[in-house]
C-alpha cells in the first residue's frame, strides 16, 4: 500500500516512514504543503496521512486538492493542535479520520488498511 504522509516535523515523519515500512506499507514523505501537491501531481497513493499545520499552507487545503484530483484516495489527518471546528472542516472536505497525536503506529496501519474504525 503506497501512503503519503505530510508533516512538517522531520524527526517525527521519518520515524513514522520507517515503521510503517517494516509494516509493509510504502511510504513518501512530504515536509509541507508544496511538496505534497508535487507528489499528488506525480505519483498515486492509496492513502495519505495529513498533518493539519504545515509550513506553507493548511493541511485543509490540500485535502482540498486531494478530493477533486485523487478522489478514491483515503486522507487520514493527523494533528496535534486540531480543534473540533478543524475536526467538522476536514470531515466535511472528505477526511475518512482526524486522529490527535501522537497515535500508535499500531492504530495508523490498522486505519490505514481499514480494520479500524474511523476516529
Amino acid at each position: 500500500m503506497r501512503i503519503l504522509l505530510v508533516d512538517d516535523e522531520f524527526g517525527f515523519v521519518e520515524a513514522l516512514a520507517e515503521r510503517l515500512l517494516l509494516r509493509g506499507f510504502r511510504p513518501v514523505v512530504a515536509l509541507d504543503a508544496s511538496q505534497a501537491l508535487r507528489a499528488l501531481e506525480a505519483e498515486s497513493f492509496d492513502a495519505m496521512v495529513l498533518d493539519l499545520r504545515l509550513p506553507d499552507g493548511s493541511g485543509a487545503d490540500v485535502l482540498r486538492h486531494a478530493r477533486r484530483h485523487c478522489p478514491a484516495m483515503a486522507v487520514h489527518m493527523l494533528t496535534g493542535h486540531g480543534t473540533d471546528q478543524d475536526r467538522e472542516l476536514c470531515m466535511g472536505l472528505g477526511a475518512v479520520s482526524f486522529i490527535n497525536k501522537p497515535v500508535s503506529v499500531e492504530k495508523l496501519a490498522l486505519l490505514l488498511r481499514g480494520e479500524e474504525e474511523k476516529a
